[in-house]
């Protein structure tokens, strides 16, 4: 499963509030293009693409639901868009990382330029 930074953000920004709601299927012609399911937390849009069909990947979204300890969280994002990764860092969560391709100037931030660099280049300076 994944979602795009904006829905992501947005779910954090009410987390209870969007977990309290049933989790249905996105129904509309955006949401037909992809050869998985997109389920809908108001709105916010799920991505649920390790399933198949929509039946399956609820069942599977209640059951975690159900084991989510709320007292032991721990965010985490990663994005390119400097607004994104400020708004994320904003965010009332004490535990939370948000991984960047270059320096924001974030406290929760892990700048990951060089090693993204380094997959650029296969990999031939990592282990020098």
């Amino acid at each position: 499963m994944f979602l795009k930074d904006e829905d992501y953000l947005r779910l954090l920004s009410d987390l209870d509030g969007y977990l309290g709601q049933s989790l249905v299927q996105d129904m509309s012609e955006s949401a037909m293009q992809y050869d998985y399911p997109i389920g809908l937390l108001g709105d916010v849009r799920l991505h649920l693409n390790h399933y198949s069909d929509f039946a399956d990947a609820k069942m599977q979204w209640e059951k975690r639901l159900e084991r989510l300890n709320r007292d032991n969280l721990f965010f985490m994002m990663y994005t390119c868009d400097r607004d994104n990764a400020l708004a994320f860092s904003a965010l009332p969560y004490p535990r939370k990382v948000v991984f960047t391709p270059e320096d924001f100037g974030i406290e929760c931030q892990i700048n990951l330029g060089r090693f993204l660099e380094l997959i650029d280049n296969n990999m031939e300076d990592f282990f020098k």
